[in-house]
Protein backbone atom coordinates (compact mmCIF):
# COMPACT_ATOMS: atom_id res chain seq x y z
CA UNK A 1 0.00 0.00 0.00
CA UNK A 2 2.75 2.51 0.64
CA UNK A 3 3.71 2.15 -3.18
CA UNK A 4 0.29 4.28 -3.80
CA UNK A 5 0.98 6.41 -1.24
CA UNK A 6 4.54 6.77 -3.19
CA UNK A 7 2.70 7.14 -6.88
CA UNK A 8 0.26 9.46 -5.67
CA UNK A 9 3.01 12.10 -4.14
CA UNK A 10 4.99 11.97 -7.60
CA UNK A 11 1.38 12.24 -9.60
CA UNK A 12 1.42 15.27 -11.81
CA UNK A 13 -0.85 17.01 -11.12
CA UNK A 14 -1.07 16.25 -7.50
CA UNK A 15 -4.42 15.11 -5.97
CA UNK A 16 -4.76 15.64 -2.67
CA UNK A 17 -5.72 12.48 -0.72
CA UNK A 18 -6.15 10.60 2.73
CA UNK A 19 -3.96 7.74 4.55
CA UNK A 20 -6.40 5.28 6.53
CA UNK A 21 -4.62 3.35 8.95
CA UNK A 22 -5.74 -0.46 10.92
CA UNK A 23 -6.82 1.70 13.98
CA UNK A 24 -9.28 3.86 12.15
CA UNK A 25 -7.57 7.14 11.20
CA UNK A 26 -7.50 9.58 8.76
CA UNK A 27 -4.19 11.11 7.83
CA UNK A 28 -4.84 14.02 4.91
CA UNK A 29 -2.58 14.68 2.49
CA UNK A 30 -3.47 18.35 0.97
CA UNK A 31 0.05 18.81 -0.58
CA UNK A 32 3.23 16.26 -1.15
CA UNK A 33 5.03 18.61 1.34
CA UNK A 34 2.86 16.81 3.83
CA UNK A 35 4.19 13.74 3.53
CA UNK A 36 7.75 12.00 3.48
CA UNK A 37 8.74 8.25 2.77
CA UNK A 38 11.87 6.77 5.09
CA UNK A 39 14.58 6.09 3.17
CA UNK A 40 14.20 2.70 3.88
CA UNK A 41 11.08 2.53 1.90
CA UNK A 42 8.83 1.30 4.96
CA UNK A 43 7.20 4.11 6.83
CA UNK A 44 5.47 7.30 6.22
CA UNK A 45 5.95 10.41 7.83
CA UNK A 46 2.56 12.29 7.53
CA UNK A 47 3.11 16.38 9.04
CA UNK A 48 0.05 18.30 9.71
CA UNK A 49 -0.39 22.15 9.08
CA UNK A 50 0.35 22.82 12.98
CA UNK A 51 3.88 20.94 12.61
CA UNK A 52 2.73 17.77 14.54
CA UNK A 53 3.73 14.94 12.48
CA UNK A 54 2.80 10.77 12.63
CA UNK A 55 4.83 8.52 11.59
CA UNK A 56 3.00 5.28 10.37
CA UNK A 57 4.33 1.67 9.23
CA UNK A 58 3.50 0.01 5.53
CA UNK A 59 2.05 -2.29 8.41
CA UNK A 60 -0.83 -0.40 9.27
CA UNK A 61 -1.50 1.33 6.10
CA UNK A 62 -4.79 -0.04 4.35
CA UNK A 63 -6.32 2.75 1.80
CA UNK A 64 -5.77 5.69 0.33
CA UNK A 65 -8.53 7.46 -0.73
CA UNK A 66 -9.01 11.00 -2.44
CA UNK A 67 -9.90 13.96 -0.45
CA UNK A 68 -13.30 15.70 -1.81
CA UNK A 69 -12.87 18.89 -2.93
CA UNK A 70 -15.46 21.31 -1.91
CA UNK A 71 -17.84 23.16 -4.46
CA UNK A 72 -17.06 27.23 -3.74
CA UNK A 73 -20.54 28.12 -2.04
CA UNK A 74 -22.86 29.91 -3.85
CA UNK A 75 -23.29 33.62 -3.25
CA UNK A 76 -26.17 35.03 -0.87
CA UNK A 77 -27.80 37.63 -1.99
CA UNK A 78 -29.48 39.75 0.30
CA UNK A 79 -33.04 41.18 -0.39
CA UNK A 80 -31.83 44.31 -1.64
CA UNK A 81 -28.95 43.06 -3.56
CA UNK A 82 -31.78 40.44 -4.98
CA UNK A 83 -33.56 43.18 -6.44
CA UNK A 84 -30.98 45.10 -7.52
CA UNK A 85 -29.85 42.22 -9.56
CA UNK A 86 -33.43 41.61 -10.90
CA UNK A 87 -34.44 45.16 -12.20
CA UNK A 88 -31.18 47.18 -12.03
CA UNK A 89 -29.53 49.51 -10.39
CA UNK A 90 -30.09 53.39 -10.03
CA UNK A 91 -29.42 54.91 -13.07
CA UNK A 92 -29.26 51.89 -14.87
CA UNK A 93 -30.99 51.61 -18.16
CA UNK A 94 -33.57 49.08 -18.99
CA UNK A 95 -35.01 48.05 -22.69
Amino acid sequence: MLDEVIKRLRDIPFRPFAILTSDGRRYPIPHPDHAAISPSGNRVVVFDDDDTSASLTALHVVAVKDIRRSRPKARSYTGRQKFLRMFGGPGSVRA
